[in-house]
This record gives C-alpha cells, sequence and structure tokens, in this order.
C-alpha cells in the first residue's frame, strides 16, 4: 500500500511535465469561467501542448533544457515537412508551448527558461486570396437569368430559380469580402 501511495505521489509530482501541463490547462479553465479567455482558445491550448506533453510527460521540467527544445522543434519541423500538419498548425502549438513554459517560470515550476525558447517558431507563409475581376463579376452578373438554365431547370418556378434572390445572394457575397474561395 504504501508503494502505490509513493507511486501515486510520483503521478501528481507538480514539477513533472504531465502534471504541470494538467494545472496549467485547470488555470485556464479558470479563466474561461471567469470570461478572460474563450473555450475555443482553451480548446486550442489543449491540441497544441499535446505533442510537447506526449514528448515531455514522464519528464520533470527542470531537465528540460536548450538541446530538448531544439530536438522538439527539429522533430515537428518534419511533420509540416512530411506534411501531416500544416505550419499555421505547428505555429499555434510552438505558441501553447512558450505560453505553458513561460507560466511554468511565473509559478516558479522551473528557475529560468530555456534561451531558446523565442526560437521556437515558424514562418507562416501569408495565404493568397484570390479575387473576382470587374470581368468575371459582368460575366456572373450576365449569366444570371432563364435563358442560362439548364434545360431542365427553364420551367421550373419559385425558390429553386428565383434569379433576383441570386443577384442579391451574390451582391451580398461581394460587398461582404467574400471570395472564389468562399
Amino acid at each position: 500500500r504504501k508503494q502505490s501511495s509513493a507511486q501515486s505521489s510520483r503521478k501528481s509530482n507538480p514539477r513533472m511535465v504531465k502534471s504541470a501541463v494538467l494545472k496549467f490547462l485547470d488555470t485556464k479553465q479558470g479563466e474561461v469561467n471567469g470570461g478572460q479567455i474563450t473555450i475555443a482558445r482553451l480548446k486550442n491550448l489543449e491540441y497544441g501542448l499535446s505533442p510537447f506533453r506526449e514528448k515531455f510527460g514522464g519528464v520533470l521540467l527542470s531537465t528540460i533544457k536548450e538541446q530538448q527544445i531544439q530536438k522538439f522543434q527539429r522533430e515537428q519541423l518534419n511533420r509540416v515537412s512530411a506534411e501531416e500538419i500544416k505550419p499555421a498548425t505547428l505555429d499555434q502549438q510552438f505558441r501553447s508551448v512558450r505560453q505553458f513554459l513561460r507560466w511554468c517560470w511565473k509559478q516558479k515550476l522551473i528557475n529560468e527558461l530555456p534561451r531558446n525558447l523565442e526560437d521556437l517558431t515558424i514562418k507562416v507563409p501569408r495565404p493568397t486570396v484570390s479575387i473576382f475581376t470587374s470581368k468575371e463579376i459582368k460575366a456572373l452578373w450576365v449569366s444570371i437569368g432563364k435563358s442560362h438554365l439548364h434545360p431542365r431547370w427553364k420551367s421550373r418556378t419559385g425558390e429553386q430559380v428565383d434569379h433576383e434572390i441570386l443577384r442579391a445572394m451574390m451582391l451580398l457575397g461581394l460587398n461582404c469580402g467574400y471570395t472564389q474561395m468562399d
């Protein structure tokens, strides 16, 4: 019985990565309850910390040094190269790890932050936005009408072929900044 009690106390060592992550997420749950962050942010932190917790869960926070951070970064960058995850996902995960380690330092769970913590980043390419040209918009506008419908739709009436609703939706989409991707 003493042995299992000793084992359970080791499992809940607050300086172990897995215990610290749980405490961190519990603290963030309190922030959700207090309206300081959203539940979506909490879920992002949980997801973002999962690779870090999987790799370092059973080790003491104080044993994670610059070399381990660098190796973790390389491993995660390899996941992007292998197209397992997108750069934006890895960026969010790295942000979560940096936030977590800063929190650990503030909670005095670690004496110092790894010197290369700020290097735990990835450059996220900006998405290219395809927009309609004036010519394409004019072609869309002109194409709305019974004369351009497929023959099986020409005899239909009502909302299914209400051209004014279709034109209104097109104008709404264009005025809201929707693009070809939307």
